[in-house]
């Protein structure tokens, strides 16, 4: 069996490891700001949102135009090292917006030159709107920006110089990017994206897409997952790869590539600390691409998120004071429960009372129902209907407010 097999094959078999081991071996802790944050959760409403995040690559082959595997030479090797900065607002309860600067540091040897490369690699702009769920389907559309803080000395006759070593490729960067979640149970999150990118002119547009399997607990998140690149074969060299000019990349084919693509599996755990801090933790391996590396992907990270968002308190009406705000998104047949868009992450528990109020345009605030939560997951909440002030139904889009 061949390596790439073996890899998928144990990638499957401990898919189910990280749910037994939450069910039989983790003690179940409550964190307001929740170890797992779906792709389609915008960051919460008037909330700061800082992190942290270094990846390390490890370049272990290369894979040609043509999908084949290079084998490293027995003096030749490749690294890179990249640590993000991301700072990030809950405009508004649906759309947010994040800003994120990107450090990288390459070392790559071949030939008998060793050659070292480090500074700011690029800055971007991305934001993202969440729609209303519908029923378990939460979505989301982002838009992403970056500019590249460097422009890179393009050969056109004979091979780049081995005494030099670029970041990466230069030029700007624009993609536009949908999430999809699905909540299967409390504990159970599948979920990805799938994105239309459109790297700097040199390069091919191509779709990215990410698969991911989620079981949260309180406190703790374990991930198995897929991320993807697939190109739409736009590269002017298709057919002449070897005219393409040359840039001085050392020893890898991350850069200048030829219609690139790559598949990378991954495992990961996510921690929470305190009140505001989320610990994120991921290992993968390039197991196909085309021009493009084989290797290692190890990645840690840390978020802050503003305590004073977790706890903050929203005053409706003269007597009433509220801990949260949510929606609701599915009602019962008979109207005996309902589902909320919040939960343990809001600061949601179970016995806690909801308010059910008819919102609408001209600041109507009408009081329809109380309810108390008779479950909660992290990003929902059921509420079991216990007293009605007005003979209406309840409808999804009611506003629920949460003591």
């Amino acid at each position: 069996m061949s390596l790439r097999k073996k890899i998928i094959f144990f990638l499957i078999g401990v898919c189910l490891i990280p749910q037994v081991f939450a069910r039989k071996v983790l003690p179940s802790f409550w964190s307001p700001v929740g170890p797992y944050k779906a792709s389609s959760e915008p960051i919460r409403y008037k909330s700061l949102e800082l992190s942290v995040q270094g990846t390390s690559f490890s370049t272990t082959a290369h894979y040609d135009v043509n999908g084949q595997v290079v084998n490293l030479a027995a003096d030749e090797s490749f690294s890179m090292l990249d640590a993000d900065l991301v700072a990030g607002y809950g405009v508004s309860k649906r759309f947010d917006i994040k800003t994120m600067l990107k450090w990288r540091k390459n070392d790559s040897e071949s030939g008998g030159y060793a050659n070292s490369a480090s500074g700011i690699e690029s800055i971007a702009l991305l934001g993202k709107i969440a729609f209303l769920p519908i029923s378990r389907w939460h979505y989301a559309i982002e838009g992403l920006f970056r500019q590249k803080a460097y422009s890179n000395q393009k050969y056109t006759s004979g091979r780049a110089p081995r005494g030099e070593l670029v970041l990466g490729d230069d030029g700007y960067e624009m993609a536009v990017i949908g999430h999809l979640n699905f909540h299967r149970t409390k504990n159970h999150i599948l979920g990805g994206y799938l994105g239309y990118n459109i790297p700097p002119e040199q390069l091919s547009h191509e779709v990215l897409y990410n698969l991911e399997n989620a079981w949260v607990l309180n406190k703790w998140a374990f991930l198995l997952g897929l991320d993807g690149i697939l190109s739409m074969q736009g590269d002017e060299y298709s057919d002449t790869p070897a005219q393409k000019p040359s840039i001085s990349s050392g020893s890898t084919y991350l850069f200048n590539s030829v219609n690139r693509e790559r598949i990378l599996p991954y495992l990961g755990v996510n921690v929470v600390l305190g009140e505001s801090w989320r610990v994120m933790a991921r290992a993968g391996q390039v197991i196909s691409g085309v021009s493009t590396d084989e290797g290692y992907e190890i990645k840690f990270g840390i978020t802050w998120t503003s305590a004073e968002s977790v706890k903050r308190k929203i005053k409706v009406g003269a007597f009433k004071e509220y801990n949260a705000e949510a929606i609701v998104i599915k009602v019962s047949p008979r109207g005996l429960f309902v589902k909320i868009d919040k939960g343990m992450s809001e600061n949601v528990e179970k016995g806690q009372t909801v308010d059910i109020y008819k919102m609408d345009y001209f600041g109507g605030n009408l009081l329809v129902a109380t309810g108390i939560v008779y479950d909660a997951g992290p990003q929902w909440s059921i509420v079991k209907i216990m007293k009605r002030y007005q003979k209406i139904p309840i409808k999804e889009g009611f506003t629920g407010r949460v003591k």
